[in-house]
């Protein structure tokens, strides 16, 4: 459970504001082997060079020093991610064998790209943590998927993007990549339903009423985990508001028609606030614009009438459909009574 809680009072437009989205990188998913066989970092975790997460804190490393600790404990791959003003920066990533079952996987960019940054020194901006079972198949990757914000150097400005590693094996063959999709463009990151550990696959998740916690179980690897988000009397939905293809936790409260969104962009620990509907509404999931986003919407029974706030231009959008007696489909009335 995270217990930091930051209070934001944002539209719910958070990666999706005037930016360039069709020419900036979203998504990148990277998938391969790293090689069982490969000698582990003599002191572990603390062998792996301490360089800046951020500009704050330039350590003088070199990417030389990141690629030289151990040849046989070293693999990298290379992509490059292009920028909310159409410049593509060279993103590489470094695979850190410090157990025997257990990698460290850095993602790094040149001082040059970012704001503030030192031109030949590498900055961190990903840290995702593999482990995996004995028979080589993954069994945990903490930290996955990455939401990456940078703010990049130049005319460019905070750019956003999805960095997923949930497909990679440890089979005693040579380390190397199988697939590496920049916007997932050789399959297109989508949404799955209460996919909350980026494997592709609903997790079973319950919410309940009488505390407010949410009890998730991963389908990655069973842990389980649970959050308290909401009030009882709340009613919880689960959905992308924040744009990064990852759920976020969300309930509406009924008295007021608030709605609190948990977003998975801040790893949990921010949420959004927004008024949306009246006593009497029916919160209704779903993307009605089309730009990949969840909308805020919800649906009045007594004239039949929907209304969205659409996330790409926060304008406001009414529809008449159905009649009072009616009922919605995407209002989750499955766990919730009305």
């Amino acid at each position: 459970m995270r217990s930091k809680r930051v209070l934001i009072f944002l539209s719910l437009l958070l990666p999706n504001l005037s930016f360039a989205q069709n020419v900036a990188t979203s998504c990148v998913s990277i998938s391969g082997n790293l090689d069982a066989s490969e000698t582990e970092l003599s002191s572990g975790v603390a062998s792996i060079p301490n360089t800046p997460p951020d500009v704050a804190s330039p350590s003088g490393t070199t990417f030389s020093d990141l690629a030289t600790i151990d040849s046989n404990s070293i693999f990298s791959t290379e992509f490059d991610a292009v920028d909310s003003a159409g410049n593509s920066r060279t993103v590489t990533t470094y695979y850190y064998k410090y157990a025997s079952d257990r990698w460290s996987v850095r993602s790094y960019v040149d001082g040059s790209d970012i704001e503030g940054g030192v031109a030949g020194e590498p900055y961190r901006i990903s840290t995702i943590s593999l482990s995996f079972n004995v028979d080589g198949t993954l069994l945990q990757a903490l930290g996955n998927p990455m939401h990456v914000g940078v703010l990049w150097s130049g005319d460019a400005q905070r750019s956003d993007f999805t960095l997923s590693l949930a497909s990679f094996t440890q089979f005693a063959i040579p380390s190397s990549p199988s697939e590496i999709n920049t916007n997932c463009s050789n399959g297109p990151k989508r949404y799955v339903i209460r996919d909350f550990d980026g494997d592709y696959k609903s997790d079973i998740v319950i919410w309940r009423p009488e505390d407010a916690s949410w009890y998730i179980r991963y389908s990655a690897d069973d842990s389980t985990e649970t959050i308290q988000w909401g009030l009882p009397g709340d009613i919880p939905l689960e959905g992308d508001y924040d744009g990064d293809r990852v759920p976020d936790l969300v309930v509406w409260r009924p008295s007021t028609g608030t709605w609190y969104v948990r977003t998975s962009s801040s790893n949990y620990a921010s949420f959004i606030q927004q008024q949306w509907g009246l006593p009497g509404d029916r919160p209704v999931r779903g993307d009605f614009d089309g730009d990949g986003t969840f909308d805020l919407a919800v649906w009045r029974p007594m004239f039949g009438l929907l209304y969205v706030i659409r996330s790409s231009d926060q304008q406001q959008m009414v529809t008449q459909w159905g009649l009072s007696s009616d009922v919605v489909v995407g209002s989750d009335l499955g766990v919730c009574s009305w």
